[in-house]
């Protein structure tokens, strides 16, 4: 394991991609919670490397990340885009507590960062929070997409009451944000919270937001006011 750990610093991304699946083998991304299950089984095979190998696989998501994004256009490899997804589902399935700030750069990846990031419990929520208030629309978008899934009780179901209260009123101010996809998953994740008149309200205001609306085929697609408008006629209110 030791010789396959320093290959993850190779300056040549096939060799740590080799590196990476001769460790956890490709099947091990076949089917869900394998991953989880082969880094369980590499690191109780050899539990003096432990710290060592949590701390290689969060690097090396680093170093891919550093990678992908000084490409100047998104890859067309499938190996690449595999390796990277995979990669980014084993961080995420690990709870490495020294792994949020990565798992929070590649949140606009996808569902897998987002549930990665709240696997690592109340101190990522606090992140996540706070990035909800930045200056930075890219942080509000992070922190929306991560924030969005916490009213799932099967997703975090360890949540108090207290901070699921501060994620309702931080996914009720990022609801009137001045990015579109950053009220999309506001009001994606408001779609967990009882129907009361303020979340009534909410929804009736981006029933009719226009904002996002691209053409396709000819046709507008709004995606913020079809959620809202799907929330609506799921919920009717009661005379």
């Amino acid at each position: 394991m030791s010789v396959l750990l320093d290959q993850f610093r190779s300056p040549n991304q096939t060799a740590r991609i080799q590196a990476f699946y001769l460790l956890f083998g490709a099947s091990a991304f076949q089917q869900a919670g394998a991953p989880q299950t082969k880094f369980t089984e590499v690191e109780q095979r050899e539990p003096a490397q432990r710290h060592r190998l949590r701390t290689a696989v969060v690097d090396l998501l680093r170093r891919e990340q550093a990678y992908v994004r000084s490409l100047r256009a998104p890859t067309s490899s499938e190996l690449l885009s595999n390796y990277y997804g995979d990669l980014i589902w084993m961080v995420s399935e690990i709870r490495e507590p020294a792994a949020l700030e990565v798992l929070i750069e590649v949140l606009p990846i996808g569902h897998t960062a987002a549930l990665g990031v709240v696997k690592l419990g109340d101190p990522a929520i606090a992140r996540l929070l706070s990035m909800s208030t930045s200056a930075d629309p890219g942080a509000r978008e992070r922190a929306a997409r991560a924030l969005s899934i916490i009213g799932d009780a099967e997703v975090a179901p360890w949540v108090t009451t207290a901070r699921r209260a501060e994620v309702r009123a931080a996914l009720l101010r990022l609801s009137s944000d001045s990015h579109p996809t950053t009220r999309l998953f506001a009001i994606t994740g408001l779609e967990h919270e009882p129907a009361d008149a303020q979340i009534r309200a909410v929804f009736a205001r981006l029933a009719n937001d226009r904002a996002d609306c691209t053409q396709i085929g000819g046709k507008p697609v709004c995606p913020v006011q079809r959620v809202a408008k799907q929330w609506q006629a799921a919920h009717p209110e009661r005379p």
